[in-house]
């Protein structure tokens, strides 16, 4: 039998927040546009995220993030 994968709940180009969790500290005000849909990472689906006011992208798990 195949396993089912899961569909990201996220598209690319929608805005979402960012909370990493963790005791990591993000800008509570800053938003971040989808860049990519990840393969999952386990059990996860991962993401590419960037802020207009960061130079660098992130990679973020499902969980982590929400529509903004």
């Amino acid at each position: 039998m195949r396993a089912v994968m899961a569909s990201h709940l996220y598209r690319v180009g929608e805005r979402v927040t960012f909370n990493p969790g963790g005791g990591m500290a993000v800008k509570t005000y800053d938003t971040f546009t989808v860049r990519a849909q990840l393969p999952p990472l386990g059990d996860e689906l991962q993401y590419r995220i960037k802020s207009d006011n960061e130079p660098y992208e992130r990679v973020v798990s499902e969980p982590q993030i929400a529509r903004a």
